[in-house]
């Protein structure tokens, strides 16, 4: 009963859609993220003012036509239902919409993201804190108004998390969690860490985990063929604390294969990860374990986090607001999902999204919880593989192989469950649909 009620809603959708009115079928695709298949529906239509065809068209690069159209909005309200659609794509486009009107938190963001930092300011000066929100106090740190690791520790006093320190002029490698005086030692958790170049990261990571107060964790640390020092780093970490083992791999293969490779060890009920550029509060294995031991319906838990240059400036590619859940995250009972539906996708970017919806797809949406609190705070930074315009997300931009991938790991769980069955991913190598070349990997696991 509990896959149905998850599974049927996406089934009705995804049946439904050959019926429904072109609005509603643009409307339908935008909203799963499939931008290009939405454009291909509006194709021909006058929908000139619909504020998710401009977010489409934004989506998709063709930013030309998205700024014509959002010009035509109208009203100051219409602008503002545009602004609110483009900001994850084009925040000057949005910033442009939102001149004139009562100043919000967005128009404050996106005036920060687009390096306008005096009208920002002037903008935030004009809003009424909202203490509800701990967005705000992110938001203050863009600005100016508050530093950085004040932001952060009135964030976690928000959510009743223990605080942090700074160990350094650089964010978020310098964090230092102040754990709380209580520790755990239940059920084994294994912690999957991929690291490919992040020498001078990766001990932040580490130590982050070594700091949980869940102290019964596995830590299985693959080093993805990194050309600098990463592999002596993590080693010198494994020769101090016995819970971290060391894998390598011989070809450079990406962030899937590596974790794909460290679950053939390991031994934890749940499993999770964390990538080796971010840092995890030492509450986050805590926080999200518990859930998953008084409730055996809970399939996944997943966390909300935020992500930070090095110099402290906090970023979304969304805009607003700053803090937002994070699919890598993902806490999951290892051996009932892998059985029910498979593994990682290989490919070198973008398959935390889809793991995560699957587990959704297969187990229905209340079989996952979402866990609020930052939880774990990411790297921003350019040479990432999250910012590489090939493939990531580049200046709010998504790359055509990532939005590509996006479309494609939709349709196939749209397409398994017009036939009647769940999606799952082979362990043969066997790819279920067809990805973008850019983004597949050319050597084995």
């Amino acid at each position: 009963m509990r896959e149905w009620i998850g599974v049927s809603l996406v089934r009705i959708l995804a049946s439904a859609e050959r019926i429904m009115p072109a609005i509603s079928r643009v409307r339908f695709w935008a909203w799963l993220g499939c931008y290009r298949k939405a454009l291909s529906v509006f194709a021909c239509r006058d929908l000139p003012k619909a504020s998710f065809v401009i977010r489409a068209l934004a989506a998709c690069g063709r930013q030309a036509e998205a700024e014509r159209r959002a010009r035509a909005a109208g009203s100051l309200r219409r602008k503002r239902s545009v602004a609110v659609a483009v900001a994850a794509f084009d925040p000057a486009l949005a910033a442009f919409l939102l001149e004139g009107g009562s100043p919000s938190p967005l128009q404050v963001a996106v005036l920060s993201a687009t390096g306008q930092h005096s009208a920002a300011r002037k903008t935030l000066s004009r809003l009424r804190l909202q203490k509800k929100d701990p967005n705000f106090f992110l938001l203050q740190a863009n600005c100016g108004e508050l530093a950085p690791l004040v932001a952060l520790n009135k964030c976690f006093d928000f959510f009743q998390l223990s605080g942090v320190q700074s160990g350094g002029p650089e964010f978020p490698c310098n964090l230092i969690g102040q754990a709380k005086a209580s520790s755990f030692d239940g059920s084994l958790v294994s912690v999957i860490v991929p690291a490919y170049n992040t020498e001078k990261r990766v001990g932040a990571a580490l130590r982050s985990l070594l700091n949980q107060t869940w102290k019964n964790i596995q830590i299985i640390v693959v080093d993805d063929a990194s050309s600098d020092g990463t592999f002596a780093e993590i080693t010198r970490f494994a020769k101090v604390d016995a819970r971290i083992q060391v894998l390598r791999q011989d070809i450079n293969s990406g962030p899937y294969a590596a974790r794909q490779k460290a679950l053939s060890i390991a031994r934890g009920e749940f499993v999770t990860c964390l990538d080796s550029d971010d840092w995890a509060h030492p509450e986050r294995i805590e926080r999200q374990v518990l859930p998953l031991l008084k409730n055996q319906r809970l399939m996944a838990t997943v966390t909300d986090w935020v992500r930070m240059s090095d110099d402290g400036v906090f970023f979304v590619r969304k805009s607003w607001p700053l803090i937002h859940h994070n699919p890598a995250s993902v806490m999951f009972r290892k051996q009932t999902v892998i059985d029910r539906m498979g593994g990682f996708d290989l490919v070198r970017a973008g398959a935390d999204s889809e793991f995560y919806e699957r587990i959704k797809v297969v187990f229905g949406m209340k079989a996952v919880r979402r866990i609020k609190g930052i939880l774990i705070v990411g790297s921003h930074r350019p040479d990432s593989l999250m910012n590489d315009p090939k493939i990531g997300v580049s200046n709010h931009v998504l790359s055509p192989s990532r939005l590509s991938y996006w479309e494609a790991w939709r349709q196939w769980h749209i397409d398994c469950l017009r036939a009647g069955r769940l999606p799952h991913m082979p362990e043969n190598g066997l790819r279920p649909f067809s990805a973008p070349e850019e983004i597949l990997v050319s050597g084995g696991i």
